[in-house]
């Protein structure tokens, strides 16, 4: 078994990756084996050991909020205790004097913690690769804040329920699936990396938010009557949008995070994960547009950035409107190489390039790559975005990651009328997914998948049949046979 050297004191704090399964090792109260938090990890929250436990539960509401029949107080205090009589056991095979006070001691890898304010957790094998991250608490229905559009607010549980009931039934779900932390994750700092000082004070101020949501949301028409928008049905104030929108970015770089982690742990098998969510590509720098109210995009892989995780990176988005904002906030820059495949006409490309007065339009700002697809000529869409990627790749050879907006807006039963410019058939878009996803595979990229648009109740079917594709594959790679069959 792997070790860690070095001293221990009661409170200590590593710093590293657990390359097992991309868990941040933080905080481990080493001195108390009883110690429990006041809240599970984003990772704990299906770990089977938790998913046992029947005790009363010491997190009170917040567990019952998460669906959790218990806590992990019990785990805490065997996967603490466990820790310290193999550490000593350890010692007196070398001749060294046990005890908590001379902790100079060797702790075998399998004792972490996970996430911050988390317990020490057993780790028999190095298994356990999430490749999809979802986190209901994240939904939020349109209808409650009286805002009437076609975004199904349970469409990422859709996914997750025929991926369960069908290609994945039968493999446990702690092998694939977990929850990311998302709310709390991202800082007012994180945004300003992409968006302007002026533009994030409106979003932080109460006085000012509502604004930002209505703009974004384009609630309100110019002769100032309602635009798909009832507020007298609202059951929620607008404000909490923007705190959904912020649990999305950290839902974004989570994913992107666990994509690298697993790519470090095996070699041989490109890193992959799927965030049920995001997808905010018409964020500009001083405004939301489109629904989006921050950039998602490239606020998660400035984030990466700022952390030293990658330098490159390309964005592959397939949405069916343009990633008008990702190009305005990128351009310029070579260390984040974006192609979009889009209508080539239709919104946000719908309003001219130059108003009256001369000022330039940003939702033309070029991409590094941008593919346009007129109406009636979707035969051509996987061959032109074949040769486009291939034309991303003699810009930016060999990126640290790639982001893929994987929206499936195109698809021809789409309910969004600005997407009726194109009518790819389910059969399309899974070609065009698994090109995508081979194209990267074939030359060992991590990828991060995110759903973006995606609108009515047929779209969860496009998803699904993608990674009903890619997931059972990589499963079978990764664990043997005996564990996928629990």
């Amino acid at each position: 078994m792997a070790i860690i050297s070095g001293p221990i004191t009661p409170s200590m704090r590593f710093y590293g990756q657990n390359r097992m399964d991309g868990l941040r090792l933080t905080d481990f109260r080493y001195g108390n084996p009883g110690y429990v938090p006041r809240r599970l990890s984003a990772a704990a929250r299906t770990h089977p050991a938790i998913l046992r436990s029947k005790k009363t539960c010491c997190c009170g509401r917040w567990c019952a909020r998460q669906g959790l029949e218990g806590c992990e107080a019990a785990t805490a205090r065997s996967a603490g205790a466990a820790a310290i009589a193999e550490s000593r056991k350890a010692r007196s095979r070398r001749g060294a004097p046990g005890g908590a006070k001379n902790m100079g001691i060797k702790i075998p890898v399998r004792f972490f913690c996970l996430l911050p304010g988390a317990i020490a957790r057993l780790v028999e094998k190095d298994y356990t690769f999430f490749m999809i991250l979802y986190n209901p608490a994240t939904a939020m229905s349109m209808l409650d804040f009286g805002i009437l559009i076609p975004i199904r607010w349970d469409k990422h549980k859709m996914i997750y329920d025929a991926l369960k009931q069908g290609a994945l039934k039968g493999i446990p779900e702690n092998l694939w699936r977990r929850t990311p932390e998302c709310f709390g994750v991202i800082t007012e700092e994180d945004l300003l990396r992409v968006h302007s000082q002026d533009y994030v004070r409106r979003l932080f101020s109460p006085e000012t938010i509502d604004r930002e949501v209505i703009l974004t949301y384009e609630l309100v028409n110019a002769d100032g009557s309602y635009n798909r928008w009832e507020p007298s049905k609202a059951v929620r104030p607008l404000k909490d949008l923007f705190l959904r929108a912020l649990a999305t970015v950290g839902g974004v770089w989570e994913c992107g995070l666990t994509a690298l982690e697993e790519h470090a742990a095996h070699r041989g098998i490109p890193g992959f994960a799927y965030y049920f969510g995001g997808g905010m590509h018409h964020a500009m720098r001083d405004t939301g547009e489109g629904f989006c109210m921050i950039n998602d995009v490239v606020i998660s892989l400035r984030k990466l950035q700022a952390e030293g995780r990658i330098r490159t990176a390309w964005v592959i988005d397939v949405d069916a409107h343009k990633g008008d904002g990702t190009a305005a906030l990128t351009r310029g820059d070579d260390s984040i190489r974006t192609l979009s495949i889009h209508m080539d006409k239709g919104w946000p490309l719908d309003a001219p390039e130059y108003s009256e007065s001369g000022v330039y339009n940003l939702s033309y700002t070029p991409s590094d790559i941008d593919i346009g697809i007129p109406e009636g000529r979707d035969a051509d869409y996987v061959p032109r975005l074949r040769e486009g990627i291939l034309n991303l790749e003699k810009l930016c050879p060999g990126p640290d990651m790639a982001l893929v907006v994987g929206g499936v807006d195109p698809y021809g039963k789409d309910e969004l009328a600005s997407t009726k410019p194109l009518q790819l058939t389910k059969e399309m878009l899974l070609e065009r997914d698994m090109m995508v996803y081979d194209f990267l595979r074939e030359r060992n990229i991590p990828a991060a998948w995110i759903t973006a648009g995606g609108y009515g109740p047929h779209s969860w079917e496009v998803y699904t049949n993608f990674l009903s594709r890619v997931i059972p594959e990589r499963l079978e790679k990764i664990y043997p046979k005996n564990v996928l069959t629990g």
